[in-house]
């Protein structure tokens, strides 16, 4: 047997023995020759290895190959740096490998048992092998917001930075992402409403990742601009909001609808940026407020019911249910403007009826994934995803025609079909055109 390097032979006899589960070690290493042999001083399997006199390359030139030992299933030729070129190379074809996975994938494939811990801190090292060192991207985020700039005319890319005083360095604070076609898609084809949503960071630094979402003709989710910040607060949203508007145009002019969850710093940011803008609160943030303290379900049927009502009779009435079953349960939601949270008192221009910031959670929950990584590595990943998005909703109505896109055409025919029950009239909700119908017999 033959090999270029005396790395390779090592690695091999290395991974042969773990096969076998016999543990090896290498009393003899030197630049022209290396010599393993087994942990059980009375078992007389070796192997020696040396370089050829006339051709690059090492020759095997002795190999007991009898093992005397038991078989044992804690591995010790299984160490970390085994544990990690394994890994690399399973990551590099499945990314989205756990913990688990990987104790699993060595106890089928090679019959050893690795510590939990030691996969934990290899797949660690396997992936920043793979996608970079965390610390060493920062060092690279100006050379990545001039690549975007470069292949994407007309994006915004801003870096905020505070000196560090004594030095003549910078700390990372912010970067804030708005693609070209994301900004003109917006601004030329989407509804004026604009969900706004924050999420934790998983990777070694921590943060925030900001995000505004808005909805096109056929209720997609449309991704507008994305943020990674040091923390949600006033001063984080103010910043974020102040370079949105400047992408998507002035609210007042506009007429933008926002909607949130009632984060931290957000209310008060948006009445300093975007004072007078009509602003939502998702419905589900305030239930899981309101459950804290009346939990039953009767409660939850009323709240819902205000929620999703569509006149401000049928809110009245069931505000008045609320009323009925708890008094101060009715003071709490008393106290939110039906403005905020309701369907019945949403405004008609923008004709989106969302009482949730589903578009939002959808989004945070498809990129969970990749909020651990490096931060070049995940701003790329998200990037990737909203191109994504973009061409999916864009073929979904591709070739279609119309007045009612099909989304809002299904919602239609659902409501058409339940306010005809029994010949009843009923108004329709608000959607993607303003239509409403009388009755039907």
């Amino acid at each position: 047997m033959e090999f270029e390097t005396l790395q390779q032979f090592k690695k091999a006899v290395r991974k042969f023995n773990i096969n076998l589960g016999r543990s090896i070690f290498f009393p003899k290493i030197d630049s022209t020759r290396c010599k393993a042999i087994c942990y059980d001083e009375n078992c007389p399997w070796q192997i020696y290895c040396a370089k050829r006199s006339c051709l690059v390359s090492y020759q095997v030139k002795t190999f007991v190959n009898e093992h005397t030992c038991p078989r044992n299933l804690h591995c010790k030729s299984a160490n970390g740096k085994w544990v990690v070129d394994e890994l690399e190379e399973k990551i590099r074809n499945q990314p989205d490998m756990t913990v688990k996975d990987a104790e699993n994938y060595f106890r089928t494939e090679f019959d050893v048992l690795v510590n939990e811990r030691k996969i934990y801190r290899s797949m660690a090292t396997a992936r920043e092998r793979i996608e970079g060192s965390e610390a060493a991207q920062y060092l690279r985020l100006r050379d990545y917001s001039n690549e975007i700039l470069k292949i994407n005319p007309g994006s915004t890319v801003r870096i905020h930075t505070s000196p560090m005083p004594g030095l003549e360095s910078f700390l990372f604070k912010r970067i804030y992402v708005c693609l070209s076609a994301c900004k003109r898609g917006f601004v030329e084809g989407c509804r004026p409403f604009i969900g706004l949503d924050g999420t934790f960071l998983r990777g070694y630094y921590g943060g925030q990742l900001l995000t505004a979402i808005g909805a096109d003709a056929n209720n997609h989710i449309f991704p507008i601009a994305y943020a990674i910040v040091e923390s949600e607060n006033k001063d984080s949203w103010k910043w974020f909001l102040e370079l949105l508007q400047d992408d998507v145009g002035d609210h007042a002019a506009n007429g933008f609808n926002l909607m949130s969850d009632m984060q931290k710093g957000l209310i008060p940011a948006v009445k300093d940026i975007m004072p007078g803008a009509h602003h939502r609160f998702c419905a589900m943030h305030i239930y899981h407020n309101f459950r804290k303290q009346w939990l039953d379900l009767e409660m939850k049927a009323a709240m819902w019911a205000c929620s999703k009502a569509t006149t401000p009779q049928e809110f009245e009435l069931a505000m008045g249910r609320v009323k009925r079953i708890n008094q101060h349960a009715w003071e709490y939601l008393n106290k939110i403007f039906p403005q905020q949270w309701s369907r019945s008192h949403f405004s008609e221009y923008l004709k989106v009826d969302f009482y949730t910031n589903n578009n939002c959670e959808t989004f945070n929950g498809k990129i969970k994934k990749m909020r651990g990584k490096p931060i070049i590595t995940m701003l790329e990943e998200v990037r990737g995803y909203v191109m994504r998005i973009l061409a999916r909703n864009k073929k979904a109505l591709v070739g279609y025609h119309g007045r009612i896109t099909l989304c809002n055409k299904a919602v239609w025919k659902g409501t058409k079909k339940r306010a005809t029950i029994g010949g009843h009239s009923h108004p329709v909700i608000k959607m993607g055109m303003s239509m409403r119908f009388k009755g039907y017999m």
